[in-house]
């Protein structure tokens, strides 16, 4: 049961970090290295913008802030984007945005 944990753990990479911030009008994109990614504080500054990439699985954020206009790019993936946070403040305008599906 050990070894099954162990390689569950070795299959599914995870990134953890304290905070990330994203600068009033500009963009950025995490990078596709991780399925899971935890941050303890994640602000998007003013019409800013993060893209989260097709990799991604899972989004845990401890305490997410969007600024005024600020959005949050999901791209397009056949798999779901599981967002979780456990406390939110969302500025006026702010938007999760993803395209729809296929057809």
């Amino acid at each position: 049961m050990r070894n099954l944990m162990l390689l569950a753990m070795l299959a599914a990479p995870l990134a953890q970090a304290e905070s990330l911030e994203v600068a009033a009008n500009s963009m950025l994109r995490l990078p596709d290295k991780s399925a899971n990614v935890h941050f303890s504080h994640l602000r998007v500054a003013d019409a800013a913008t993060l893209l989260l990439p097709a990799s991604l699985a899972q989004l845990k954020v401890d305490q997410l802030e969007l600024g005024r206009d600020a959005r949050i790019a999901i791209a397009p993936s056949d798999t779901p984007l599981l967002i979780e946070a456990r406390s939110a403040k969302l500025g006026q305008g702010s938007e999760f945005s993803a395209p729809g599906a296929r057809g």
